[in-house]
C-alpha cells in the first residue's frame, strides 16, 4: 500500500515538474541573438557596384554572372541545462546573409555568412559549381569542404567521441593580391587538396575572392585560369 501511495506522489511530482517547465518554456525563456558584424558583411559583394561581372580565360571564352538574389534570416535552437531542465532555459538566434551570382551557363556563385556562438563569430561559406566550403573567420580554418566527389568536416562524432579529420585543402587570407596586375585589398584563396584521386579536368582546384567585389578568378585542374575582367577601380568612383 505504501508503495502504491509511493508511486503516485512520485508521479504527482513529476507531472507537476513537467507542467512547470513548459509554462516556464513558453512564458519566460532567455533568448540570445547573434548578429553579423559589419566587418564580416564585407565578404559580400557590393551589388550597387557589381550587379554583373565577368570572367575570361586566356582562350578569351567568358562567362558572365548577373546578381540574383540577396536575403537573410534567422537560424534557431534551443538548449536547457540544470535538474529536469528548470534552472535554465535558452533561446539563441543566428543571423544568416545569403548572396547569389548566376551565370550564362546557369553556374552558381554563392557566399554565406553565419554568425557562431562565442568564441567563434561568423563562419563564411562558398560555393561555385558543385564545390562548398565553409571557413570560421574566427580561428582561420575550413570547417567543412563539399565536392561532387563527396563531403568532409574537420570532425565526426564515432565511438561516442569528436575524431580530427585533418583537411589536406586550405584557405589562406591575403592582406593583397595580384590578379592581372590589379592589386586587391582583403582577399582569400582557397585550394583544394582533397579527392586528389579523383579529379578531372575541370575540378575546381583553386578560388580567389576579395572583399566588397566577390569571385575573382578561379583555376581548374587541367590548368585552365578564369580571371574577373572590367573590375571598377577607385579612380573611377
Amino acid at each position: 500500500m505504501r508503495s502504491s501511495a509511493g508511486f503516485i506522489i512520485l508521479m504527482m511530482l513529476v507531472s507537476s515538474v513537467l507542467l512547470f517547465q513548459s509554462c516556464g518554456e513558453s512564458w519566460n525563456p532567455n533568448k540570445e541573438i547573434y548578429v553579423v558584424s559589419a566587418k564580416s558583411k564585407k565578404w559580400l559583394a557590393d551589388t550597387y557596384l557589381y550587379e554583373e561581372f565577368s570572367l575570361t580565360d586566356s582562350f578569351s571564352f567568358s562567362e558572365f554572372y548577373l546578381f540574383e538574389s540577396e536575403w537573410s534570416a534567422f537560424n534557431s535552437s534551443k538548449s536547457t541545462s540544470g535538474l529536469l531542465g528548470l534552472q535554465d532555459r535558452v533561446l539563441r538566434d543566428y543571423e544568416v546573409i545569403h548572396q547569389t551570382y548566376k551565370s550564362q551557363l546557369n553556374k552558381r556563385f554563392a557566399i554565406e555568412i553565419e554568425a557562431l556562438d562565442p568564441p567563434s563569430t561568423e563562419s563564411l561559406e562558398v560555393v561555385l559549381r558543385r564545390t562548398y566550403f565553409r571557413y570560421d573567420l574566427t580561428y582561420k580554418k575550413l570547417l567543412s569542404l563539399s565536392t561532387k566527389f563527396g563531403r568532409r568536416p574537420d570532425s565526426e562524432f564515432v565511438n561516442d567521441q569528436w575524431v580530427d579529420h585533418p583537411f589536406l585543402s586550405h584557405a589562406i587570407q591575403h592582406d593583397t593580391i595580384v590578379i592581372n596586375d590589379v592589386v586587391f585589398y582583403k582577399a582569400m584563396e582557397f585550394v583544394l587538396g582533397d579527392f586528389e584521386d579523383q579529379w578531372v579536368d575541370t575540378t575546381i582546384v583553386n578560388i580567389i575572392l576579395a572583399k566588397e567585389v566577390g569571385l575573382l578568378q578561379y583555376t581548374l585542374h587541367n590548368g585552365q585560369v578564369f580571371s574577373r575582367v572590367q573590375i571598377l577601380l577607385d579612380e573611377d568612383l
